[in-house]
């Protein structure tokens, strides 16, 4: 007869990037009674922000602590000032997991010799390359752990009445004090748990008041410009190119020949969210169609990015716009 202890039960709330990799790490680690919540119906949650074509992977953090869990990320996955460039640069020059994989750029003619398919002028770019860093499939990878899940005990419930957490439940003790003891749902359903994980992302300050104004919500415009198979194979194995002060993108995604782009601006608020907007909180939009569009600033940054690199699609309409 088994002696071991019986593991925590534990509830995970939100079914984005870190619900799911927390799911499936403590499942593989012998976890056995563990519920997910998300409220979208649909999977992967269109809540989510990595539910995308497509996610930039790389360690370049002026923290070592992050150079090192982002290292071993990658390792798992195969088995502004003006000197936050040189700060990210330094970050991997001097970390030995980099060594031969970092190279500095400059000027058009190296630009050029690293991305041919670029046609634009690239005048004054100089930066650095990174080989051991690139993207990642993102809404794919939702699909392949939620579908990984399962096997290894997970129960997950989905939508805005079984799956959307409304309230956390407390029970007090005088040797523990308040203690989160599980949540209940938007449908009256109540999960019991050990341990209760909230990762909600932006959207933790709705469920979490005494978080209050220590967290702010922000967002980033994406859009994507749709390629025809000529236009794509040019572009195959260009690099993930962040131009700092304009937008990043990346190579046509292969399934459906999009160019996605992003400029990461100083990011933008939502303090419309009704009584918790009211309370000074910046919240995501309580439905996806709230936020399909960019701002006109994003579009601007994009086309002049456009202009440098890739003339050719300056006039193209951008689609599947949003905010992440």
């Amino acid at each position: 007869m088994s002696t071991s202890k019986p593991t925590p039960s534990i509830l995970i709330l939100g079914a984005g990037c870190f619900g799911l990799a927390t799911a499936h790490h403590f499942a593989s680690c012998g976890y056995s009674h563990i519920i997910v919540l998300d409220k979208d119906s649909e999977f992967p949650s269109r809540f989510s922000a990595a539910n995308d074509l497509n996610k930039v992977i790389g360690a370049e953090y002026a923290d070592p602590f992050y150079t090192d869990l982002t290292l071993e990320a990658i390792h798992n996955w195969q088995t502004d000032p003006l000197d936050v460039v040189e700060k990210y640069y330094l970050s991997v020059q001097s970390h030995p997991g980099f060594k031969g994989q970092v190279r500095r750029v400059t000027g058009h003619a190296e630009t050029k010799e690293l991305a041919p398919g670029f046609t634009g002028p690239v005048e004054g770019w100089s930066g650095y390359y990174n080989k051991l860093a690139g993207y990642a499939h993102s809404a794919n990878a939702l699909e392949a752990v939620y579908k990984a899940c399962p096997a290894l005990g997970v129960k997950f419930k989905l939508g805005h009445m079984d799956g959307e957490a409304e309230v956390l439940l407390y029970a007090s003790s005088l040797r523990n004090g308040m203690t989160c003891i599980g949540a209940r749902t938007k449908g009256e359903n109540v999960h019991p748990a050990d341990k209760t994980i909230v990762a909600l992302g932006a959207s933790t300050p709705t469920l979490i008041s005494s978080i209050g104004k220590q967290m702010t919500g922000r967002c980033w415009g994406i859009a994507h410009i749709q390629l025809t198979t000529e236009e794509v194979r040019s572009l195959r194995g260009s690099p993930v190119t962040n131009v700092r002060d304009l937008a990043f993108f990346f190579e046509p995604d292969h399934e459906t020949n999009k160019l996605k782009f992003c400029h990461m601006g100083g990011a933008f608020t939502n303090f419309s969210g009704g009584s918790k907007a009211e309370s000074g909180l910046s919240i995501p939009f309580t439905t996806p169609s709230e936020s399909q569009f960019i701002p006109a600033d994003d579009e601007r940054y994009i086309r002049q990015l456009l202009r440098e690199a890739l003339p050719g699609l300056v006039d193209r309409p951008l689609i599947d716009a949003h905010l992440c």
